[in-house]
């Protein structure tokens, strides 16, 4: 659970309590498996959200921004799609926080709700 008092940017109640997967160091690394066709994740992106490179079944990274236009005061809840109209099947989904970061952003913040997967 975040330090929401500590953090930049307010932070809806229902958010609040829960546990989240947190990562705000450029470089650091998570992999999740899952059977479908399509994968993303569900996230709070508040001040310092950062930027996350993707790579599904090894393809070479993309990259997507979670900063967005209402970071800049709320940890605001949205879900980022990473893969859409994939075989049917199983998959690798390597997730890394991003070096590069918004111009507006106050870090590299990544603070995942959900996986989701269709």
């Amino acid at each position: 659970r975040p330090d929401w008092d500590a953090l930049p940017g307010q932070c809806r109640e229902r958010f609040r309590e829960l546990e989240l997967h947190i990562a705000d160091q450029p470089g650091a690394e998570l992999v999740f498996e899952f059977s479908g066709t399509a994968a993303g994740v569900y996230l709070l992106a508040g001040p310092d959200a950062g930027r996350l490179e993707y790579s599904i079944d090894d393809a070479p990274f993309a990259e997507v921004e979670l900063y967005h236009r209402f970071s800049k005061g709320l940890h605001y809840p949205r879900t980022v799609m990473l893969g859409a109209d994939l075989d049917p099947g199983e998959h690798t989904v390597r997730l890394r926080v991003a070096a590069t970061r918004h111009e507006q952003s106050r870090g590299h913040a990544v603070r995942v709700l959900e996986f989701v997967a269709n």
